[in-house]
């Protein structure tokens, strides 16, 4: 299916021996096979339809959930147990603020609200990395299962909206820039998922090198030292029986250290937790940012929660941890933010299901795999590595053939049980609706530089051609009204047809 949709694609079987059958029927191999199917993002295409395939006693697919924590009044959302597909969660917001859909809704859990008032806020929180099944304690006033096209979810479709574009450029393009659009999480590639470019747009990460929160573009108001983290994670609430030591650097419960700072996954996690409050923080005591006419876009994502899942264990005191924190400290975060923005705010929970005994299948030859990468592959960090999993993010088109051949020769060269197939579709074959946010960006650096070269049109959004014909029609409208008016003003006899003269003409006195 890869192949015929023309979607550049790596292919790692785990099961060699049960391969065969696939060639016979897919039917039968649905049933029998257990592979591992992982699609590449080549040259800014973004293949995010990944499919997993499992036999039973692995629990099948893995399952995620979408939740509305809060919304006003006059947004309605309507029970409903139908699943809302990934793709439709950013237009599901862009439509809540009450912006026109790009496409066609198929959800039906949202009916048109209010015609004049609309939310100034849609904030998201995007968990990913949640046991399927065991759900974070908050109480929602919509919730519906979420589910990608072909089996694997991305967090980068959950944020997207139409021709490559997230929610947050979306609005940020329609309002010229000026909506504060802030996207935060502890890998760079997940927050630059969510960011936007426009003059009040944030992209907060963790650099675990500096043991700093950067932001981009540089940002004090949302950069934080290790000291300003420590601070800030000592002033949210935690459940009972834990808290905050800042002498060990650590959620201290039961008298032992459960997430330290000290150890690169719990790090990443804390400092997600210090970007929250941070934000939080900051919007307060500025509240210009917050007070305006234009809608904003607030993305919380939490990828930290595989890196536990792995290096830990799904039944770890430290993933129980992480579970228990995010239970209580994400309802306060929404409440808190609902009640910065008066309560007109959508707020939002995405809930990423992983199955971490299926991501730990072969697991000890993902560093060799990224080893042999790393010349050829986005991500930075192995952490990274493993968080982009099932996407493997490559340079440019040119190195696809390289890193092909690098990456089989390395699994060759450990004995490993995965097989390495690299399928290179024709440039045209490519669905031109798969972008990447950083593609995106890309293309428009691009642009700009040769529309100051050669004089070319400014690069106009999607729905430029609707808002120009209501410009046009309510124009002509008024033109037609004024000359009307004009016409029936310039032809009245004051005479008989006012009664201003009427009503000033007095008799003249007679003594």
């Amino acid at each position: 299916r890869a192949q015929r949709r023309g979607i550049s694609s790596f292919f790692f079987f785990t099961d060699l021996e049960r391969l065969s059958c696939c060639k016979e029927t897919l039917k039968m191999a649905l049933g029998k096979m257990n592979f591992l199917l992982l699609l590449v993002l080549v040259g800014g295409s973004f293949a995010d339809r990944c499919l997993f395939l499992t036999n039973t006693e692995h629990g099948g697919e893995v399952e995620s959930k979408f939740s509305v924590l809060h919304a006003p009044g006059y947004v309605n959302f309507v029970k409903t147990e139908a699943s809302i597909p990934a793709r439709e969660v950013g237009s599901v917001s862009a439509f809540a603020l009450g912006l026109a859909p790009s496409k066609t809704i198929t959800w039906d859990g949202l009916s048109p609200g209010s015609l004049f008032h609309r939310p100034k806020s849609s904030i998201l929180f995007l968990v990913d990395g949640v046991q399927s099944g065991q759900w974070l304690a908050t109480k929602s006033q919509q919730s519906s299962p979420l589910v990608a096209e072909h089996g694997t979810l991305s967090s980068h479709a959950v944020h997207a909206v139409h021709g490559g574009k997230n929610l947050a450029s979306h609005v940020s393009d329609l309002f010229h820039g000026t909506p504060l659009t802030l996207s935060m999480s502890a890998d760079r590639d997940v927050a630059a998922a969510a960011a936007a470019s426009g003059k009040n747009s944030v992209t907060m990460y963790y650099n675990h090198a500096k043991k700093q929160v950067m932001t981009e573009p540089a940002s004090s108001s949302f950069a934080m030292d290790s000291e300003q983290m420590m601070s800030n994670i000592a002033a949210l609430h935690l459940p009972a029986g834990m808290k905050f030591d800042a002498a060990q650097q650590a959620i201290i419960s039961e008298g032992q250290s459960v997430l330290s700072f000290s150890n690169k996954e719990s790090a990443s996690f804390l400092a997600e937790l210090a970007s929250m409050h941070k934000v939080l923080s900051a919007l307060s005591a500025d509240p210009a940012l917050v007070n305006d006419n234009t809608p904003d876009v607030l993305s919380f994502a939490v990828s930290s929660m595989k890196d536990l899942h792995v290096q830990f264990g799904s039944d770890s005191t430290q993933v129980k941890a992480a579970m228990a924190i995010l239970s209580a400290v994400i309802p306060q975060m929404a409440e808190s933010m609902s009640l910065l923005y008066k309560s007109d705010a959508i707020v939002e929970l995405v809930e990423v299901g992983f199955d971490c005994e299926r991501f730990k299948t072969d697991a000890g030859d993902i560093p060799e795999l990224f080893n042999a990468l790393k010349e050829h592959t986005k991500a930075e960090t192995m952490s990274t590595f493993r968080a982009n999993l099932p996407h493997i993010p490559l340079h440019s088109q040119a190195s696809f053939e390289v890193a092909c051949q690098t990456g089989a020769d390395a699994l060759t060269a450990s004995s490993s049980r995965l097989e390495l197939r690299c399928e290179q579709p024709a440039e045209s074959d490519v669905h031109p609706g798969r972008q990447l946010l950083a593609a995106h960006i890309e293309n428009n650096v691009t642009y700009a530089r040769n529309a100051a070269t050669y004089n070319l049109a400014f690069a106009r959004s999607a729905d430029w051609t609707a808002t120009f014909t209501m410009v046009l029609i309510v124009m002509l409208i008024f033109i037609l009204a004024t000359l009307a008016i004009s016409y029936t003003m310039w032809t009245m006899d004051p005479g008989s047809d006012s009664i201003i003269y009427r009503m000033t003409n007095q008799r003249i006195k007679m003594d």
